[in-house]
């Protein structure tokens, strides 16, 4: 019995040993040639770092420290985003469609022009970040904070925001066809300009005031 928790404990050092090389060498690979698809960056810290245009399609980034770092025009659609640090982080029209950024905090980061088309953003945090003219269209924001965010043009389309935080939220000019903020807050937002078309309200009420 002793053995086999001796050898049951090396493979797991070894193991977790071969994932650390494994994610430094992906780093350096990244660093150098300003792609990484489909790769391991868990937990990699990159934060500062200007990765704009960067092709990480697919990759697993999952925790990863990217505060405050250039990701302007990335192209990171399905890639593995939740828990990760991005606050402060300039994702100005990044390709982010059907990414997973469940529980990543992007306070204060720049997401305009960004695709988050498809996107799974369940309990992400967007405080005071800015998604002027992104794309959220069929997003699953559930439970999100976008308070005092920059939401302008924004195209919430068919998205799922039950339990959303929008509070003091800039929504102006946003198309909010067919959303749902049912449970959600829109306390003291500016929704001048919006389009409310089969969207259910906080309250659970349909507005079609914009069809």
């Amino acid at each position: 019995m002793k053995k086999i928790l001796i050898i049951l404990l090396l493979s797991l050092g070894f193991i977790c040993v071969a994932s650390a090389g494994e994610i430094d060498n992906n780093i350096s690979k990244l660093k150098a040639s300003n792609t990484c698809v489909s790769c391991n960056l868990d937990r990699a810290y990159l934060s500062r770092r200007d990765f704009s245009g960067a092709n990480l399609r697919g990759a697993i980034l999952s925790y990863a420290d990217l505060r405050d770092s250039m990701l302007v025009r990335a192209n990171l659609s399905g890639a593995n985003l939740s828990g990760t640090y991005l606050s402060g982080a300039d994702l100005s029209n990044a390709d982010l469609s059907g990414a997973d950024l469940s529980t990543a905090d992007l306070t204060r980061a720049f997401l305009s022009g960004a695709n988050l088309f498809r996107a799974k953003l369940w309990k992400t945090y967007f405080a005071g970040a800015d998604l002027g003219k992104a794309n959220l269209s069929y997003a699953d924001i559930r439970g999100a904070t976008f308070n005092q965010a920059y939401l302008s043009g924004a195209n919430f389309s068919g998205a799922n925001l039950s339990g959303a935080s929008l509070y003091k939220a800039n929504l102006s000019g946003a198309n909010l066809t067919g959303a749902n903020i049912s449970g959600g807050s829109i306390s003291s937002a500016n929704l001048s300009g919006a389009t409310l078309c089969r969207t259910i309200m906080p309250n659970g009420f349909t507005d079609n005031s914009g069809c």
